[in-house]
């Protein structure tokens, strides 16, 4: 998804980018870092723990003295460690919690005193619409979403996108066919990448605070959540209309 991300910024006219993950880049990451570069766009590798902060503040020193200005951050960084929850521990807890609310604790503090255009959280529909054996998963994905809310509230940038599962790229990519079907059941479909990143867009065009970005079941909303989307299509506000010249 970071790659997707990035790929997606270049192509939006950024030329100076910073990723940071835990592992060596795959040859599939190689090759998509290439074609950027070959793009005019200068893409630095840092390999931290985004849950360390000594480490994301050496990345950022890096890149403070190496690049122009820092305009911009995407937390994208998650495990998952699904279970039911008499069968999670302190440890499988901590896998999940720590890079998803230490890791934005620290680019939060890091970059307090920034001024940043924009300071996006990817959470997750599991933190507002809950999902099975994913306790630590909502709990971590609603402490981005109000570590958002705060961020606005110090007149700070700060969006929280309530993603449901992607197609192709992400986490959700990687789960075995039952967890569509799990989904479907609620009423969710796999969002495309090209959807997701059309909506990324316009959230950041709108400035919003927290939205939910998920595509739909085949056949629409079904499922206990059908009643939840009716209410909310039924109460969506209307668009302004245009008032006559002296009206």
């Amino acid at each position: 998804l970071g790659l997707e991300l990035a790929r997606w910024m270049v192509e939006r006219g950024a030329r100076h980018l910073v990723l940071m993950g835990r592992g060596e880049p795959t040859a599939f990451a190689q090759e998509r870092l290439a074609a950027m570069r070959a793009a005019g766009a200068t893409v630095v590798l840092a390999r931290a723990d985004v849950a360390v902060r000594e480490q994301v503040a050496r990345v950022l020193a890096d890149a403070r003295a190496s690049m122009p200005p820092l305009k911009g951050i995407v937390h994208a960084a998650g495990v998952l460690e699904d279970g039911l929850l008499v069968r999670q521990d302190g440890e499988r807890m901590a896998r999940v919690l720590a890079p998803k609310i230490q890791g934005a604790l620290n680019l939060h503090e890091e970059t307090r005193g920034a001024p940043l255009d924009f300071f996006v959280l990817f959470s997750s529909v599991s933190s507002v619409f809950g999902t099975s054996g994913q306790t630590s998963y909502a709990a971590a994905n609603a402490f981005l979403d109000a570590l958002a809310h705060q961020r606005r509230a110090q007149g700070l940038t700060g969006t929280t996108i309530n993603w449901g599962p992607w197609a192709e790229v992400g986490m959700a990519a990687r789960l075995p066919a039952e967890a569509t079907k799990t989904w479907a059941t609620l009423g969710l479909g796999l969002l495309s990448p090209a959807s997701g990143l059309s909506a990324l867009e316009g959230t950041l065009r709108a400035n919003l605070t927290q939205v939910v970005v998920a595509g739909t079941a085949e056949g629409g909303a079904q499922g206990p959540l059908a009643p939840f989307f009716e209410v909310l299509v039924a109460r969506r506000p209307e668009a302004p209309r245009a008032q006559p010249a002296g009206g």
